[in-house]
């Protein structure tokens, strides 16, 4: 039964540590500096000057139409959604331009493959502790000066 416990324990924290992998990169753009978004950001967030804001996929920028289109949502004021599907919004309407790119940390990842190898180290030894620590106990009794091994 403690084995299951422990089992339990580590695999709840190996999945946290996992969750936890990832980093959010948030980049907030003026609109006359849209060139410099990020194109793989798989959502554009348009924020318009009446404070509606688009949530596009798959957008895209026309320069010479001084636009930004593509998929999603439009949002109003208090965030209640007003209509879906494609959008046109001209760039003289855009406050600015909201991107989120997440990206998977190297370290955490390293730190998780550590933790779940440690895991199964140890939820092995729990259950087999022969394997990992011997089938006799070991004594030692000191004679004053150093430990000596009895048995």
């Amino acid at each position: 039964m403690r084995v299951h416990r422990v089992t339990r324990v580590l695999l709840v924290f190996t999945l946290i540590t996992f969750g936890c992998a990832k980093s959010m990169h948030r980049e907030v753009v003026p609109p006359d500096q849209v060139e410099t978004l990020d194109n793989k950001a798989a959502y554009l967030k348009v924020h318009t000057q009446r404070g509606q804001v688009y949530i596009l996929s798959h957008w895209s920028h026309n320069a010479t139409e001084n636009v930004v289109g593509g998929v999603g949502r439009q949002l109003d004021a208090n965030r209640r959604e007003l209509a879906e599907g494609p959008f046109v919004i001209p760039l003289d309407s855009v406050v600015l331009f909201e991107t989120n790119v997440t990206h998977t940390s190297s370290a955490i990842a390293v730190l998780a493959v550590l933790t779940g190898v440690s895991a199964g180290v140890t939820v092995y030894c729990a259950s087999n502790p022969k394997a990992c620590f011997g089938s006799c106990p070991t004594f030692y009794v000191s004679d004053g000066e150093r430990e000596i091994l009895q048995a």
